[in-house]
């Protein structure tokens, strides 16, 4: 894919792995952004070892100072809440920390050696039940013709004085080895035309339907025009009015799944429950993480001195976990009633599905033995700092709240019974 700007407008391929960048970019928000596009894998699935570089983006520079790059890139992910992530974002042929990196496995602690399932949000199909699909199980219960933006009245026209353009025309047989010699005669005043199809594209990855996203802005347009607005002025505010129109349109649409997605929980047409035939996530047995040499720093211990006994792998290292993540680790490594936790690696295990595209990767999974002789419950734990506290996080609390009373409906269902009474699956937020 050869482009100029789209990587900035918003522009986005699940299945990019390689990002060439030809120009010497120093804005870090930019930078960021544009190798964002490629962090996206596909399904957010973890490939196995003979399909290694599939787990793999690349990024190719020009002109920039790699190092400056991949710090930019680490701190935008790091604002973003994915700290963790970010360690993993590391210059070709070096490490984090520049040490050699090496592959360890490592094995669940001994008392914990067990299989342990996890449910995810089933879809069914007749009498069968398959894996949720956003778009496939939500999106032909959304009213879509119905659906108009109503934020006209409150939309502001930018200035149409800076609409003038410059055209440069180029004929190839001026191209020559003298870099002075001219390139084109440039014709000042012109204007480009307000272009009705390349607009309604733009709400393509909004408005799935694109003869309804063609009505809508021909409906906002008009709406704009009864309000006196120059053509001059669409013109000069046609980004900032689409870029609006998305973020309107967007909530529009959640607030519409999300009432299809609590009615198909409650109707029986979805299920967060434990399923056979590989439809239930299992944890593996061992695990392999990249480290470095000489070693990366291992968390062994409390800050009381007593050592990490609860984990429920042998060994963690604190390049996993950010300053809030670490302190919310140790804290429930102390408490009685757990019995093992797990920090959920980014992007790579165990996630949730709800009504918005975006996959939920929680921070922690805790088991709890309340009482003896009960069964352990599971406990699903998200952290969040005060500062990234936004509306990602009322969604996440909304979310977590749904599933929490689905859950406490489950009923015993053959190999996946977790001892006599199955207990219900909590999920907490816990803000820093």
């Amino acid at each position: 894919i050869i482009t100029k700007a789209a990587l900035q407008e918003g522009w986005d391929c699940p299945f990019a792995y390689v990002l060439a960048v030809l120009d010497e970019t120093t804005a870090a928000t930019a930078l960021t952004q544009m190798i964002g596009r490629i962090l996206r894998q596909p399904h957010a699935e973890y490939f196995a070892e003979c399909h290694a570089g599939l787990n793999q983006s690349h990024v190719f520079v020009h002109r920039q100072n790699v190092a400056d790059a991949v710090t930019k890139v680490r701190e935008g992910l790091s604002s973003e809440g994915m700290g963790d992530l970010g360690e993993l974002v590391r210059a070709a042929g070096t490490t984090s920390n520049g040490g050699n990196v090496v592959t360890v496995e490592v094995e669940r602690r001994a008392p914990f050696r067990r299989r342990i399932f996890l449910p995810r949000i089933l879809a069914r199909e007749g009498d069968d039940w398959r894996l949720f699909d956003y778009e496939s199980d939500l999106f032909p219960f959304v009213p879509w013709e119905t659906l108009e933006w109503t934020k006209a009245a409150e939309f502001s026209p930018d200035d149409a004085s800076s609409l003038a353009h410059t055209r440069v025309s180029v004929d190839v047989d001026q191209l020559g080895p003298d870099p002075k010699k001219p390139l084109g005669v440039a014709e000042t005043g012109g204007k480009p035309d307000l272009d009705f199809p390349a607009l309604a594209r733009l709400l393509a990855d909004v408005i799935p339907n694109p003869w309804q996203s063609a009505r809508i802005l021909r409906s906002a347009l008009a709406a704009l025009r009864a309000r006196d607005f120059t053509e001059d002025q669409l013109l000069a505010s046609r980004y900032r009015l689409i870029e609006k129109m998305r973020a309107d349109l967007l909530a529009d649409i959640h607030v519409q799944t999300e009432r299809i997605f609590c009615d198909l929980l409650a109707s029986g047409g979805l299920s967060f429950r434990l399923e056979g035939r590989g439809l239930s996530w299992e944890l593996l047995e061992k695990l392999a993480f990249e480290v470095t040499q000489p070693p990366d720093y291992q968390i062994t211990h409390k800050g009381n001195g007593q050592p990490v006994e609860k984990s429920l792998f042998e060994q963690i290292w604190s390049r996993h976990f950010n300053g809030l993540e670490k302190d919310v680790a140790l804290y429930i490594d102390d408490v009685k009633a757990v019995r093992w936790w797990h920090r959920i690696a980014v992007q790579a295990d165990w996630y949730l599905d709800g009504w918005k595209k975006k996959k939920i990767f929680p921070d922690f999974l805790v088991a709890l033995e309340e009482k003896k002789g009960k069964p352990s419950k599971l406990v699903v734990v998200e952290t969040k700092g005060l500062h990234l506290k936004n509306e990602d996080t009322e969604y996440k609390r909304k979310l977590f709240e749904t599933l929490e009373r689905h859950s406490e409906g489950g009923v015993p269902v053959g190999e996946f019974i977790l001892g006599d009474e199955p207990g219900p699956m909590r999920f907490r937020l816990v803000l820093e």
